[in-house]
């Protein structure tokens, strides 16, 4: 029953009350939105925190692994010497291959290079600068391949070369073969790499010794097998061919 006010028995009139409460009612969502800003805001910290925290880890349990295999290398060859940069790249896998680690064991080599100069443009990069260079070992060039397939090891030393000749060794016998060589090669040097590249490695100390009878001719001039002039200064072109007066006949077939 309402009094005469419109009140109820509680001394409240309805539509205040249906007010009051539609008022609490729209006000509650805002309230929730915002505990869960405040919430949001209070926990992100910690959470980029942990991410942080973790990315650490990673690297730690990478480091680890490296330098467990460096000890082991250590132990095994006090010569050799790993050097990798766990710090690199975050973003590297912390379980790496533990044969790609065996296998990029560092080794300690000499650049050797007699002020080569190389063409280079204006817009060039350290990238296509690098790519110019004509590494050779031994006085024969080598490219994309791993190093320890040209026998390069510790101490060993690469030079940067001026120019490749491509010598062409023509035997009376019928056996020709085409060298490679750095324009820095002796030619003696390249005499020697001859032999070796037929499987005659002895021939060269037996040529020496008069044991057996070669000459080397270019251009009709014979070669001096100890001559220590290099190739630059012998040949007058990058294709020469050398003829190998096989007078014994005992190099052999094609």
């Amino acid at each position: 029953m309402m009094n005469n006010l419109g009140m109820n028995p509680m001394g409240m009139n309805p539509m205040l009350m249906n007010n009051i409460g539609m008022i609490g009612m729209n006000n509650q969502p805002n309230l929730m939105d915002q505990t869960a800003l405040n919430v949001k805001s209070i926990i992100e910290p910690y959470e980029n925190k942990i991410r942080e925290l973790e990315e650490i880890i990673k690297q730690k349990d990478f480091e680890i692994i490296v330098l467990k295999q460096k000890l082991n290398n250590k132990n095994m060859n006090p010569m050799i010497n790993i050097n990798m940069n766990p710090m690199m790249n975050i973003n590297i896998n912390p379980f790496p291959n533990t044969n790609e680690i065996i296998n990029n064991d560092e080794i300690s080599v000499v650049i050797k290079s007699n002020t080569k100069t190389i063409k280079c443009f204006r817009n060039d990069k350290a990238s296509s600068i690098e790519k110019k260079l004509i590494l050779t070992y031994n006085y024969e060039p080598f490219y994309d391949k791993p190093l320890g397939e040209y026998g390069i090891s510790n101490g060993s030393v690469i030079n940067i070369a001026d120019k490749i000749y491509n010598v062409r060794f023509d035997a009376t016998s019928g056996l020709k073969k085409v060298l490679n060589l750095d324009g820095d090669c002796p030619i003696k040097e390249a005499i020697k790499l001859y032999f070796h590249r037929i499987n005659k490695e002895n021939f060269y100390q037996m040529l020496l010794d008069n044991q057996i009878h070669l000459s080397f001719i270019y251009n009709n001039v014979k070669l001096n097998i100890r001559d220590e002039r290099p190739l630059n200064i012998i040949f007058s072109a990058r294709n020469p061919v050398v003829t190998v007066n096989d007078l014994n006949q005992i190099i052999g077939g094609k």
